[in-house]
Order: structure tokens, then C-alpha cells, then sequence
């Protein structure tokens, strides 16, 4: 019986090599040749990527900007956004490349990442930021929502798209300033009809938070259903995250 487990360990190992030679896979941020063993990312970048080590999800950067605005439970990112970094090449693939692929691939990785850190702990939904029906339907998906997928394959914790949709297509916020993007996602949310989220702990999650603009608009209206609790996962986080 030993014999066959080993056996089938080595045939899966090497058809895993045969598979990457003659049909290679490249990392996402580097660009650089993946080996067998490695997903997504090589180990090289796995070792780089800028990880937030905040030490408290209750009180920290990510939370302090909604502070006197939104009662967050916890926040947290997984990586800090740098421009034009390798790390940007994650994000252009979860949104402009059609790599549904790496944002559940992302989604698994963050949740790995905090589920040993207890962050999940008491939430009963995931709900990703939605985006418009106009630009869903150009893009073919919702890139937060597919990394919520893999947050929640990951947690077990049950994924709900019904609970909120965005009625405004509003201009992209890229080259917007604070203040330009908090005009620009006023009232672009609604929560469905009939909708009640009384007592439940919500987790938002979205791909990226820059100002919080996005993320403070679309959790103000879920509080229009009354959860007990909302708390903020974002795959990364921009500006200035020092504790």
C-alpha cells in the first residue's frame, strides 16, 4: 500500500513536469518561468511581495480610514499597492487580461494567508463590490467577485451577489483625486429589494483600496440592511500604510 502511495506521488510529480515543459506557465508578476510546484507566482516574488503585517485587524490604516465615518469590525490587505511595480501586473491580470484564473487563485492565497490569523472568525457572508451591468458585460466578469470565490472555497464562509448591485456606472477612478472620488461613487449602490442582513457579520471585499472612496460607499448601503457587523478585505492597499 506504501509502495503504491509513493508510486502515485512520483507518476503525479512527474506528469506535473512533462505538463510545464511542453505547456510552460509564467508568473504574474515577474513574467519569469514557473516550475512545477509553483502557482501563480514563483518562489522568487512569493518572497518579495510586500505584505501588510499589520499587527491588530481592529486598528490599523486600512481601519483608521473609516474611522468617525463607518463602524468596521476588522480590515486588512494582503499586499501594498506600489505603482508600477511587478506587483501591479496581479491587479492588470485580474482586471484587463480576462485571467478569471488569477483572481480566484488570489482569493485562495489571501484567504490561506489570514485564516491562520483567525480574521475570518464570526463572518457569516462574503459579498464583492459590484461592478456596473455595462462594464460587466465588456470585461465578461467581476473580478471581485471571482476572488471572493476563491476566498470562499478557502473559508467555507458562503459568497452572496444578490445582497447589493451598483445602479450608476460611473467613470473610472484612476485618475481621479480624494475628493473627485468620493463625488464620483455618491449613491452608486442599492441594495436589492426585500434584502434584510439584520444580525450578520459581512465581510466587503474588493480588489484593491486606494482612498476608500468604492469600499465606503458600497458598505454604507449595506448598512441600509442592518448587519450586526461589516469588516474589509481588499487584495491590496494603496497610499501610505505605515502603523
Amino acid at each position: 500500500m506504501v509502495k503504491k502511495m509513493k508510486f502515485g506521488k512520483i507518476l503525479t510529480t512527474r506528469v506535473g513536469e512533462i505538463l510545464d515543459f511542453c505547456f510552460p506557465r509564467y508568473c504574474m508578476a515577474c513574467g519569469m518561468r514557473l516550475y512545477s510546484g509553483e502557482e501563480g507566482l514563483c518562489a522568487s516574488c512569493l518572497l518579495e511581495m510586500p505584505l501588510l503585517r499589520y499587527s491588530s485587524f481592529e486598528d490599523n490604516p486600512m481601519v483608521r480610514r473609516f474611522w468617525g465615518i463607518l463602524p468596521v469590525e476588522r480590515a486588512m490587505a494582503l499586499f501594498h499597492y506600489h505603482p508600477n511595480s511587478n506587483f501591479t501586473n496581479i491587479l492588470m491580470e485580474m482586471k484587463y487580461r480576462h485571467n478569471i484564473k488569477a483572481c480566484r487563485l488570489m482569493g485562495r492565497f489571501v484567504a490561506r494567508h489570514l485564516k491562520a490569523k483567525d480574521f475570518f472568525s464570526g463572518m457569516d457572508f462574503i459579498i464583492p463590490v459590484p461592478l456596473a451591468k455595462d462594464r460587466q458585460k465588456s470585461r465578461g466578469y467581476n473580478q471581485s467577485e471571482e476572488m471572493a470565490r476563491g476566498i470562499s472555497e478557502i473559508t467555507g464562509i458562503p459568497l452572496r451577489t444578490d445582497v447589493v448591485f451598483r445602479v450608476v456606472s460611473n467613470v473610472s477612478q484612476t485618475q481621479l483625486g480624494v475628493r473627485e472620488r468620493q463625488e464620483n461613487v455618491r449613491h452608486i449602490f442599492q441594495l436589492s429589494s426585500g434584502i434584510s442582513l439584520d444580525g450578520f457579520h459581512i465581510l466587503l471585499v474588493d480588489d484593491v483600496m486606494t482612498t476608500g472612496a468604492t469600499l465606503l460607499s458600497c458598505a454604507e448601503t449595506l448598512m441600509e440592511g442592518n448587519p450586526s457587523k461589516i469588516s474589509i478585505l481588499t487584495l491590496a492597499q494603496a497610499g501610505d500604510v505605515r502603523g
